[in-house]
């Protein structure tokens, strides 16, 4: 074989393993489950008196589409619907506002998303009427309603980002806090798990950023929900333990993948221990549209 046949081989066995190791590996390693077990779980739920929510709906800010491997490793260029989501849990005519979607404006650093300004102004709305108002993460598509709402001064009362959240504006980039407002802001601070309302609890999960964290919700009806955050964005992920590509995961979020694996990993065990337990991925827009045709979400503010 010639010397540059033998470079061409080189180049392209470098560029098929960077391939594979970018896209397409998924080895969990000997990462332990995160502890998560439905005992607790109740327990935090029904750590404070008061009637539980009855309603559970669903804001799609959103929609557009990645080849499926990127957000879910090795699984092909297929293409499946993805969502911004923000959810709000009702008790009577209180509620709680998880996640808060994106402006027309941020949607600019996303461009394969589609932005709908109605279901925006409707999550816009609702933010200063919320009792309380948490983020399952600093990245600008999920706390990024909350940072751009013009009564920034009526709305942040209500909110509950923590310090892990506050503390990483570069997560957050290029979305930036109201001039002067992080600095003066007082966060959460929490360990484990924190009841914030009847049947709603907030489970700490540093994995996909530092202030990664998730909600349990018990509903007065005993249906309970895992909304998941961006640890399990598609079903996928939780379902059969699979990672986003690196090229998503490590090169342009930075997550801790060996956490993100043990989230996943307990994911999984929580839901074949308790199948009723619904899991919600946060960008999953195929599920969450299933999920709204059973009933077990409504569909808009």
């Amino acid at each position: 074989m010639k010397r540059w046949h033998k470079i061409i081989v080189a180049l392209l066995a470098l560029l098929g393993c960077a391939f594979y190791w970018l896209l397409y590996d998924n080895r969990p390693g000997d990462t332990a489950p995160a502890p998560l077990d439905i005992a607790s779980l109740r327990a935090a739920a029904n750590a404070m008196p008061g009637n539980k929510p009855d309603t559970i709906s669903v804001e799609t800010v959103a929609r557009g589409a990645l080849a499926d491997t990127m957000l879910v490793a090795g699984s092909g260029f297929g293409r499946r619907d993805q969502g911004v989501h923000s959810f709000r849990i009702a008790t009577g005519d209180q509620s709680i506002i998880l996640d808060s979607g994106l402006s027309a404006e941020s949607n600019a650093a996303m461009p394969f998303y589609k932005h709908d300004g109605d279901a925006y102004a409707r999550v816009l709305a609702a933010l200063p009427r919320a009792r309380l108002i948490v983020v399952t993460h600093e990245h600008l598509d999920h706390i990024g309603g909350v940072l751009a709402a013009q009564n920034w001064a009526n709305v942040s009362p209500r909110t509950r980002i923590t310090r892990e959240q506050v503390d990483h504006p570069e997560v957050t980039a290029p979305l930036e806090w109201p001039k002067g407002s992080r600095e003066t802001y007082q966060p959460l601070s929490y360990q484990g798990m924190l009841p914030i309302a009847p049947g709603v609890v907030l489970i700490k999960a540093p994995s996909h950023t530092p202030g990664s964290q998730m909600m349990f919700v018990q509903l007065a009806t005993g249906r309970e929900y895992l909304f998941m955050g961006d640890i399990s964005s598609m079903d996928r992920n939780w379902r059969e333990t699979r990672a986003r590509s690196r090229l998503v995961g490590d090169l342009f979020v930075g997550e801790n993948r060996a956490a993100v694996f043990g989230w996943l990993k307990a994911f999984k065990a929580l839901h074949e221990a308790n199948p009723q337990v619904v899991m919600v991925p946060s960008h999953d827009a195929v599920t969450v549209d299933e999920m709204v045709q059973a009933g077990l979400l409504k569909r808009g503010f």
